[in-house]
Formats: C-alpha cells, sequence, structure tokens
C-alpha cells in the first residue's frame, strides 16, 4: 500500500489487486499484489557512463581503493584508502551505502541482504501466464516477494535478512536457494520445477521509513553522508 501511494503521487502507474484476482490473472498465489510497469536500468553502464563524464570534467577516480578512515584533525581532510592513496579535500561526501556503518560506525538504520534467481529461458506461453515483459508484481506474503520477466527467464526475490556487517563477494548463505525455491513453489505452484540458472544478492542499508538521507556527519560537518536504500549487488552463477 505504502509503494502503491507513493508511486502515485509521483505519477507512476500502479495497480493493486486482491488475492483471488491476482490468481486468475497471473497463477500467483499471494494475499495481495502490486503490478506496476517494469523499468531497466544496467548498473554497470550506469557507472561506466557517469565515470566518463567525471573523466572528461577533469575529476581524478581511484577505483578498488576502499576507504579505511576519514582524518578530520586539521584544515582539510583526508580520505586514507587500505591501497596507501590518501585523498585530500575540503568536503567529503560518502555514498558508502552499506558500509557508511562500518565507516563512520554511528549511522542509523540497518544492514540487509536480499536474494533473487533468475530461471533458464522459459517459453512464451509461460512467461506471458506471469505477466510478461512489461510487467513487475510485488507481493504480500510472509516473505516478501517481487518477480519479473526479463529475456525470456522469470526472475524472483525477497528474503531480505537483517545482518550485521555486508558479506563477502560471492558468498551465498546456504539457507537462501531453498528459501528462494520454496517461495516460487508456494507463489507459483501451476509452474512446477524449472532450472535455475543464477542466483544473486548483496547488502542493503535501509533506514525505518525506508528512505535516504543527505546529512552532516555528526562529528564533522566537512563530510556528508549519502544513505539509506544504496545496495550493492554480488552476483554468483548457479552450476
Amino acid at each position: 500500500g505504502w509503494l502503491h501511494d507513493r508511486l502515485t503521487a509521483f505519477g507512476q502507474r500502479s495497480e493493486m489487486i486482491s488475492g483471488p484476482e491476482t490468481d486468475r490473472r497471473i497463477g500467483e498465489a499471494a494475499r495481495l499484489s502490486l503490478v506496476k510497469p517494469r523499468h531497466l536500468i544496467h548498473p554497470a553502464r550506469l557507472a561506466i557512463a557517469l565515470g566518463e563524464r567525471l573523466r572528461s570534467m577533469g575529476v581524478p577516480i581511484y577505483e578498488r581503493a576502499r576507504v579505511q578512515r576519514i582524518d578530520h584533525s586539521g584544515a582539510e581532510l583526508r580520505a586514507i584508502t587500505e591501497t596507501g592513496i590518501t585523498c585530500r579535500a575540503r568536503k567529503i561526501i560518502s555514498a558508502a551505502g552499506p558500509w557508511a556503518k562500518g565507516l563512520f560506525g554511528n549511522v542509523d538504520g540497518r544492514l540487509w541482504e536480499t536474494w533473487m534467481v533468475a530461471t533458464a529461458p522459459l517459453p512464451a506461453d509461460v512467461l506471458a501466464r506471469m505477466g510478461g515483459t512489461q510487467t513487475m508484481v510485488v507481493s504480500a506474503k510472509p516473505d516478501l516477494m517481487y518477480r519479473r520477466v526479463h529475456a525470456g527467464r522469470l526472475l524472483l526475490g525477497g528474503l531480505d535478512d537483517g545482518v550485521t556487517q555486508p558479506a563477502a563477494a560471492g558468498f551465498v548463505p546456504d539457507n537462501v536457494l531453498p528459501r528462494l525455491k520454496r517461495l516460487m513453489r508456494e507463489s507459483l505452484p501451476w509452474l512446477g520445477e524449472v532450472p535455475l540458472e543464477y542466483i544473486w544478492g548483496g547488502p542493503m542499508h535501509v533506514y525505518w521509513d525506508q528512505k535516504p538521507r543527505i546529512i552532516p556527519w555528526r562529528v564533522d560537518p566537512r563530510v556528508v553522508l549519502v544513505s539509506g536504500m544504496v545496495a550493492v549487488a554480488l552476483a554468483r552463477a548457479i552450476l
């Protein structure tokens, strides 16, 4: 309901449908569903384009240089990285996402991990029954679920788990895949067993109201934190 209200407020089309109507229209077993047009953002292409734009403006970019700490004791700020590079600045904007809590220590909010699977390519009639390629479905159930069809595959996910710190890249907890398979069976019982080819997920930093924050750091206002609702996906193939 909250997501539907916010989409409506921003002029985006969405539709709330009951459990029985969800089952009749798209074969989904759920108490309630939200159906909305699907959108696609390619994270790598977006990041590459932003990097090219910044470089064209003369901004140096240091990749794989994780910031270990920020020294704010002098007239200038210094971001000290684990690779030995030190960046000096008058102001720092940190968009560390789920690593913000580890970097600054007193950032509010919680860390979650969310997971998703992709099936092997499915027949066109099966994909059409699930809403086709132009629809994304979010369903209310004990494990919040969202799904869509893309490139001939069913993408299904959910299972937000609270964690204390982001997991290592490529690590998938043992309980994730069985839970996602069970979620798929319960949500789409008519689909039967289908081969799964990919699983991916990653950490996300979320505030209680699920809204992002742009705030000065409590210790030094020259450092501005951009945090909340920032997720990083770490992919891993299923063989």
